[in-house]
């Protein structure tokens, strides 16, 4: 544990490997002691001796993570529809979040890009912790130049947690624009983003921003809080991250305590919210009952203006 929070602060070198190896570690122990919880509740109904116990927990903790690895090393496609009167042609968007650049390697993003290219959108956003630590570097954005679409980008909590003014440097590469409690145009859409330092109130934020009640409009925020204050504020669409939708079962459960909306669309007082399982995972590089995601967000008009 004290190697994995030093090498995210101190990601060079040995710290830094060390903080690979023990990421794992900690994915690992928690499959490890989930399975030992389920052959003891098992061995409490069936009479199964303590040598075949011990054989199934190394079988069974065995398969998960090399299931575990596997998934860890896909990307999904996940398209969901969204119809509204306030737009008179379709839409399709991708949404990208907690990429966890730092970490992650460049060829990861390239990988990413390619597939975006293939599914034509006219936008690009990015929600979030798209840079985890001081060992980013910032041509591991260049690959986003590939893509011809406007790019939005707004804050997670990760970007808070590195040197100030990384990010900034980073992008300024590239055509990916930074909204920072900001709004932008992209036809009929209104695309505001936020920045989500867990202690923001997204009320006062949403007060910085011009809003046209006429035209459709779609909130980046890092974490889905607070969503109800977007809805008294008239927003159409949220999009968020953060959760990863609990990257390894059961500890998705656990998340469902802290945060209420943990992955997929919901509807929180007429605004949809769409909360993403994550681009990429954190930590252990391992996914069970979740996925690594790019966001298919299609808008579609209800009628014909």
């Amino acid at each position: 544990m004290l190697a994995f929070m030093l090498g995210t602060f101190f990601p060079k070198g040995v710290l830094g490997t060390l903080h690979k190896i023990s990421s794992f570690w900690l994915g690992a122990l928690f499959i490890f002691f989930f399975v030992v919880l389920c052959v003891d509740l098992i061995g409490r109904f069936l009479p199964i001796t303590p040598f075949w116990q011990i054989v199934l927990i190394c079988v069974c903790t065995t398969t998960l993570l090399i299931l575990g690895i596997d998934q860890g090393t896909k990307i999904s496609i996940k398209t969901t529809t969204i119809t509204t009167p306030k737009i008179s042609k379709a839409y399709r968007l991708i949404l990208l979040s907690d990429l966890h650049l730092g970490y992650q390697s460049a060829q990861n993003v390239a990988t990413i890009v390619s597939k975006v290219k293939k599914l034509k959108p006219h936008a690009v956003l990015i929600t979030g912790d798209l840079i985890d630590s001081n060992a980013f570097l910032p041509d591991d954005l260049l690959a986003f130049n590939e893509l011809s679409v406007p790019i939005y980008y707004t804050f997670g909590n990760h970007e808070f947690y590195i040197k100030k003014g990384v990010p900034e440097h980073a992008i300024s590469q590239t055509n990916i624009q930074l909204l920072r409690n900001q709004r932008a145009e992209l036809d009929e859409l209104q695309i505001w983003g936020v920045d989500d330092n867990r202690h923001d109130d997204l009320e006062a934020q949403l007060k910085q921003i011009s809003i046209d009640k006429q035209g459709f409009t779609i909130l980046m925020k890092h974490s889905p809080t607070q969503i109800n204050k977007a809805a008294k504020r008239g927003v159409d669409l949220v999009l968020s991250g953060h959760t990863h939708g609990g990257q390894i079962f059961p500890f998705n459960f656990l998340v469902r305590i802290f945060y209420h909306y943990v992955a997929g669309l919901y509807e929180v007082k007429g605004t949809k919210l769409y909360v993403t399982e994550g681009t990429s995972f954190w930590g252990p590089p391992i996914r069970l009952g979740t996925h690594n995601e790019i966001a298919v967000i299609e808008l579609k008009p209800t009628k014909t203006r």
